[in-house]
């Protein structure tokens, strides 16, 4: 494979410029005995031709023509060009994320990433961003974890080897550089190096030291596919555990052979490539089956955001506040145990401030006394949404390893519609995000009820702006004391048709 790349590039000038003054289009050469292949052009800019020799090719299939010309955004290198082509949906569910404590060991992981035509440079950076995510709590400079990274396309190209990078900040950095190498799917070819050449002794595979191989992709092989599952049984038997990333797939039957047994732990199918976002979890924690444990403690700690229901009088609200205040005094944020950011919502769903802002509980108090107040419509459904999306984030401090929490503060019965409420509950406690709620001053408990999690004793506590100081401050003890690192999983809840309404939500991989 590397001789036959250097060939290429070696023989590019001269052939570049023979062709030009004979004014002949170059040929592909092909080994196997399929007849050459008429290509689609794309409507893309104009491609550097070179030889391309194929061992075994699928028979021709046509490509619709892309409608737009894709912008790439980093460094593009041309080796096989197919046309972009749609993307039927997957038949298969998406995957629940439930947060759970990280897991630190030894382990020698090599990423396969599908670099091919119909990835495109855009979701190639997801794929990207889903390695740096994926890496961030392992123990990369000490030692415990080598990374190694190939990417294929037509053509495979070792990024880095095993013993490569001995920094979390180099892997990353060469991550981050990589280029998207359009071509076909040479999945064979990329299982193969991966086994001989990346799970080396001399590129720096350790014996006696787990082998994980991630290999992420969005198509069946095109090129050699006949010898892809093959290649893959043979990593397998040298004890490579191998796990399947599938985006977008119809057909899972490729990415089963490929996976380890078995595929029901070992293949892992979103739908698109976003959804690879909050993947990044549940694929550690598989691999941490089949590592070699440290004797290091697993990190703890609890990310919480506080809501504050803006809709009510403002008089509520500041009783609200001080309320809010009071639950931060309980919640040891020096130490790093507790990160705090707060919403305010009413109409809209203003996030206040991000989980990392204050790492004092002075400073958190300081900064809930200046929030303001915005009344309007209550909107619970946009604020549970948007805590989800928007606050329990990395880039907003949510930790993996933490548990999530809400500690929702209203005082409405209703809020503008209550089954998009519950639906926006359930969906956060498909991601593992937990909810508290303190209701005030409330007449019908309804909707709170099934808004909060379960059991309701735990999770749902009600009071009333006169009520004395010190009833207040025990049932702040009380539901300081009832956090734990206990997840509890989704609950269905009801729709307007009386089904539920988070059955989407609700799928099992």
């Amino acid at each position: 494979m590397v001789s036959l790349s250097r060939l290429s590039v070696y023989h590019l000038d001269v052939l570049t410029v023979w062709f030009c003054l004979l004014s002949v289009t170059q040929a592909y050469v092909d080994e196997d005995t399929e007849p050459p292949r008429s290509r689609p052009k794309p409507t893309t800019a104009p491609i550097p031709k070179t030889v391309i020799i194929d061992e075994d090719t699928e028979p021709p299939r046509s490509r619709p023509k892309p409608t737009t010309a894709p912008i790439p955004k980093t460094v593009i290198i041309d080796e096989d060009i197919e046309p972009p082509r749609s993307r039927p949906k997957p038949t298969t569910t998406s995957i629940p994320i439930t947060v759970i404590n990280q897991c630190f060991a030894q382990v020698d992981v090599v990423f396969l990433l599908d670099s091919s035509t119909s990835v495109g440079n855009d979701n190639y950076d997801k794929m990207k961003s889903f390695v740096t995510k994926f890496l961030h709590y392992a123990n990369i400079d000490n030692g415990d974890v080598r990374v190694g990274l190939l990417s294929y396309s037509t053509r495979v190209t070792v990024e880095f080897k095993l013993n490569s990078k001995s920094t979390k900040a180099d892997v990353f950095d060469a991550v981050n550089a990589l280029p998207w190498r359009y071509g076909s799917t040479n999945t064979a070819d990329g299982l193969k190096t991966m086994h001989e050449e990346l799970f080396n002794v001399a590129n720096g595979d350790r014996p006696g030291v787990p082998n994980i191989c991630i290999i992420m992709t969005d198509d069946v092989s095109n090129i050699n596919y006949r010898r892809t599952i093959p290649e893959a049984d043979v990593a397998k038997k040298k004890g490579i555990r191998i796990y399947a990333v599938g985006i977008a797939l119809k057909d899972l039957k490729e990415v089963n052979g490929i996976a380890s047994e078995p595929a029901s732990t070992n293949v892992f199918a979103v739908n698109t490539f976003d959804e690879l976002e909050r993947l990044d979890v549940k694929l550690f924690t598989a691999t941490c089956s089949v590592s070699t444990p440290t004797t290091r403690p697993l990190p703890t700690g609890y990310d919480v955001v506080l809501v504050l229901d803006s809709s009510v009088p403002q008089e509520t609200y500041q009783f609200m506040k001080d309320y809010a205040k009071n639950l931060v005094n309980g919640f040891d944020v020096e130490n790093e145990d507790y990160r705090i950011g707060l919403l305010r919502y009413s109409t809209d769903a203003d996030i206040q401030f991000d989980l990392d802002k204050y790492s004092t509980r002075e400073a958190l108090k300081l900064a809930i006394d200046k929030t303001t107040y915005k009344p309007g419509n209550t909107d619970t459904a946009k604020a549970i949404n948007s805590v989800r999306e928007n606050m329990f984030i990395e880039p907003r401090g949510d930790r993996n390893f933490a548990r999530n929490l809400i500690f929702l503060l209203t005082g409405q019965d209703k809020s503008k519609d209550t089954f998009d409420a519950w639906a926006a509950a359930q969906k956060a406690e498909a991601e593992g995000i937990n909810l508290f709620t303190v209701g005030i001053n409330l007449n019908d408990t309804m909707e709170l009820d099934e808004l909060s999690t379960h059991p309701i004793e735990t999770y749902r506590q009600l009071i009333n702006t006169d009520q004395p100081p010190a009833e207040l401050n025990l049932t702040l003890s009380e539901i300081l004391g009832r956090i734990d690192d206990n997840v509890e999983p989704e609950r269905p809840r009801k729709g307007p048709t009386g089904e539920n309404p988070g059955k989407i939500l609700s799928l099992s991989f």
